[in-house]
């Protein structure tokens, strides 16, 4: 019996992106019926979590809870070297899920490399992240990464793209990355207008054509960019009738503010709507009922919302940049997220060409099917045993 822990603090909140990877990852693996015992870690002082409300766990997979606030023990155990079992016990592999781990467990360590985005567009933190809890998190961070690169066993990439800034910044060997990426969850797909209207409806959108952007309000998402290519078709008269649906929270920090600032200075009244946070199951109707997902963000270890409107169906604008060529493939329209000139034909294109937008489908949906969290999870644990 292979006994492996996670740290589970992604399941506490909202799920977003590492909170889904650790769901769908422990559901995928707990479906294998392999000589798996799977512990996921829970940390906090508060109940409940808002996350763990509804959180629906497989039988075979445990659940343990410290009590100590998830805060303090990565405080701990990030600067002040406490021995890790002091909190995850004694597993024969500890599988951190979300790039930083502890330094001293004498176990295997297993880390989960999503992105590294601090090193790679530092210039979007330092107004970001300028005082309080969040800048020494990421100061924590910064340190704490090269020292977890060195100590883990294995790592895991989620991409091709993050494998490479691993082995560029900081000169980690091929030989310790495993690429594993991301699977879809299986509730994305095609809806017809019929089922998707009451959903939409409960926001207001069951009558106008839609364009979907999806993400936190900052400037590394670049919705700014993609509506600024969105207002200049409608300056053009090109997209009367179309109008831009935003789902995502507010982002951190100054960089947040700002980048809010400058979508309200495009002045879209009527042709905007800022949804904010959209729990998963909705989040299935926004994408089968949205005519186009422009999703040209700036850097991204991944990017679920493009392998999520593809399964969905929905034709895809995105970026040439880090991660999302290769999670696209040809299935999307690939541009340069800073030339809003591009954005704006791309997106003109998969909404008027109607040969053009079958196409996109059917190849979305063909690309969509090649990402499965049972071949991740299958991967994952081909991981674990060979760090054992």
């Amino acid at each position: 019996m292979l006994n492996v822990a996670m740290p589970a603090e992604g399941l506490q909140f909202r799920r977003t992106g590492l909170g889904n990877y650790t769901y769908h990852l422990t559901q995928a693996l707990a479906e294998l019926q392999d000589d798996l015992r799977l512990t996921l870690i829970f940390n906090y002082l508060r109940h409940p979590q808002p996350g763990l409300a509804n959180l629906d766990l497989p039988a075979s997979v445990r659940a343990r809870r410290g009590r100590w606030p998830i805060r303090l023990i990565n405080l701990l155990l990030l600067t002040l070297d406490l021995p890790a079992e002091l909190v995850y016990g004694r597993p024969d592999v500890l599988h951190v899920p979300d790039s930083v781990g502890p330094f001293r467990f004498r176990g295997r360590l297993v880390v989960t490399i999503h992105d590294l985005l601090v090193h790679v567009l530092p210039r979007l933190f330092p107004e970001r992240y300028s005082a309080g809890y969040e800048s020494a998190a990421l100061e924590i961070y910064r340190r704490a990464l090269p020292r977890t690169l060195e100590r883990a066993d294995a790592l895991v990439a989620i991409s091709h793209s993050t494998a490479s800034d691993l082995q560029e910044l900081f000169g980690v060997s091929p030989d310790r990355i495993r690429v594993i990426p991301y699977g879809v969850d299986e509730r994305f797909r095609p809806l017809d207008n019929e089922e998707c209207r009451p959903m939409l409806a409960r926001y207001g959108l069951s009558e106008r054509p839609f364009v979907l952007l999806v993400g936190r309000v900052e400037h590394r998402k670049n919705h700014v960019g993609a509506l600024h290519a969105f207002q200049q078709l409608k300056r053009r008269g090109l997209l009367p009738d179309h109008m831009a649906v935003l789902c995502g929270g507010p982002g951190s920090g100054q960089d947040g503010a700002a980048a809010q600032a400058e979508i309200d200075e495009l002045e879209l009244g009527d042709d905007l709507q800022v949804i904010g946070y959209v729990d998963p199951e909705e989040m299935v109707h926004f994408y089968a009922g949205a005519d186009a997902l422009l999703f040209p963000s700036l850097y991204e270890g991944f990017g679920f919302p493009v392998l999520e409107a593809m399964a969905s169906g929905t034709p895809v604008v995105t970026s040439t940049t880090s991660s999302l060529p290769e999670v696209a493939g040809s299935a999307g329209i690939c541009v340069d997220p800073n030339d809003v000139e591009a954005l704006a034909e791309a997106t003109y294109r998969c909404l008027t060409d109607s040969e053009l937008r079958r196409k996109m489908r059917d190849d979305g949906l063909a690309r969509a099917r090649e990402f499965t969290w049972q071949r991740a999870a299958a991967d994952t644990l081909g991981v674990y045993k060979a760090a054992a």
